[in-house]
């Protein structure tokens, strides 16, 4: 048997174990998509904007808060400069664990699938990554998973857009809530026990504190810092 076929195995079993298991949140993530689409049509995106938008920034929290700066008039680009580096500056704690998980991996195949990252599957990933070590196995999982929620992103997205002029209110749907539903899944899936409740409780409450204080992302970031800070300070002491 050739070396090739012996690194094929195992990331075929990534693959196949990412198709069974991300499809169903990736549906969930959808309906959050499905509402930003028609709340861009709403708000005066010709199509062809809406879709580069969804497609291209690929961040629900970024574009469900920046929708409605688009329409105003002149364009306050600074304020969209500045909520994009605080809302996504958590893909840079999530690359650097990332680097960790795939170490030795490199080239190509690892930034094209870090164009398909988000939270969600980035979460299953890291989950997936305490039970299973074959870097090959992850990395198969970690990029089939992404493409998987990136392609139900877009298409939801798109049919939102669509049936834009027919739904006024998503809300009434419960659509909305879609994008709370699948975070609190993937929070409980990254569980590993009761000593994990307490620094994500820390999060939580900070960041909520943070939102009534400021609305342009910072609560994302000094949560998720924060968090940390506790849950290293519990490991060490621990050790």
């Amino acid at each position: 048997m050739s070396m090739s076929d012996d690194c094929s195995k195992p990331f075929q079993a990534g693959v196949t174990a990412a198709l069974k298991e991300s499809a169903s949140i990736a549906l969930a993530g959808g309906c959050f998509s499905f509402v930003i689409g028609v709340l861009m049509v709403q708000h005066g995106f010709v199509f062809l904007q809406a879709w580069l938008m969804n497609s291209e920034v690929y961040a629900g929290a970024l574009e469900m808060i920046s929708i409605p700066l688009w329409s105003q008039n002149p364009l306050p680009s600074i304020t969209l400069v500045s909520l994009a580096f605080m809302v996504c500056l958590r893909y840079v704690m999530m690359g650097m664990v990332t680097f960790d998980m795939l170490q030795g991996l490199k080239g190509w195949r690892v930034y094209l699938a870090l164009f398909f990252v988000a939270d969600e599957n980035w979460a299953l990933s890291v989950a997936k990554s305490r039970q299973y070590h074959n870097q090959q196995f992850l990395f198969g999982y970690f990029f089939t998973s992404g493409v998987v929620f990136y392609m139900t992103w877009v298409c939801c997205g798109t049919l939102g857009m669509f049936l834009a002029p027919f739904i006024h209110h998503p809300q009434r749907y419960g659509l909305d809530f879609a994008f709370l539903s699948v975070f609190l899944a993937m929070l409980v899936g990254m569980l590993r026990g009761k000593n994990d409740i307490f620094p994500l409780l820390i999060a939580g409450l900070v960041s909520a504190g943070v939102s009534y204080v400021t609305h342009d992302g910072w609560h994302i970031v000094v949560g998720a810092l924060l968090g940390s800070v506790v849950g290293a300070c519990r490991d060490v002491c621990r050790s």
